[in-house]
């Protein structure tokens, strides 16, 4: 696994990206209906993966079988929820905040966060990628306060700092200075 500022540093930007996702559905649905806003969202997430398998030369899959289970897991993880999500966040009112919005929402709330997720899971773990599930609300309460209006309670600030506070524990590694000897599990040290 590799450390250090460039795997946080994306761990923050997926966070960004992810966590962004519920005001974009909020200004695209100000044009455009749930299932309208689910398509152009899945269409535009598959095309930005498709031209980073592309330009990094990987293959697709060329078997039915594999194809049939990756339909079936879009659908659940990713087209449903995303539908769900609109009709949740309806508002109807104008064109284009929507369409501006679906396509943020779809190159990156989508694609983008996507192959961001898949390289934080295979360079850092899964303990990484958990905690970008953390950071959601987070980034989610704090858009909504600055670009919607919405309020921000005492409550809802303290919940705020406990999981940054708990992602950045997560986070941190202690220094151990280079002079000092490395430490075996019973806690002696190891000979040089």
């Amino acid at each position: 696994m590799n450390g250090g500022r460039g795997a946080s540093a994306r761990v923050v930007v997926l966070a960004l990206l992810w966590g962004s996702g519920f005001l974009w559905i909020k200004l695209a649905l100000t044009g455009l209906s749930p299932v309208h806003l689910t398509l152009v969202r899945c269409a535009l997430g598959a095309l930005t993966l498709l031209a980073m398998a592309f330009a990094a030369r990987q293959r697709l899959p060329r078997d039915g079988r594999t194809w049939a289970r990756l339909i079936v897991a879009a659908f659940f993880c990713n087209a449903l929820p995303f539908a769900l999500f609109g009709i949740a966040e309806r508002t109807v009112d104008s064109g284009v905040a929507g369409v501006v919005a679906v396509t943020i929402l779809g190159v990156f709330g989508t694609g983008i966060t996507f192959y961001l997720n898949y390289r934080i899971l295979s360079d850092e773990g899964r303990t990484a990628a958990a905690t970008v599930g953390y950071l959601l609300p987070v980034v989610s309460v704090a858009l909504g306060a600055l670009f919607l209006g919405e309020s921000l309670t005492p409550r809802v600030i303290g919940g705020m700092a406990v999981v940054l506070v708990a992602v950045g524990l997560t986070r941190w590694r202690p220094q151990v200075p280079a002079n000092c000897p490395a430490s075996s599990a019973g806690g002696l040290a190891t000979p040089k």
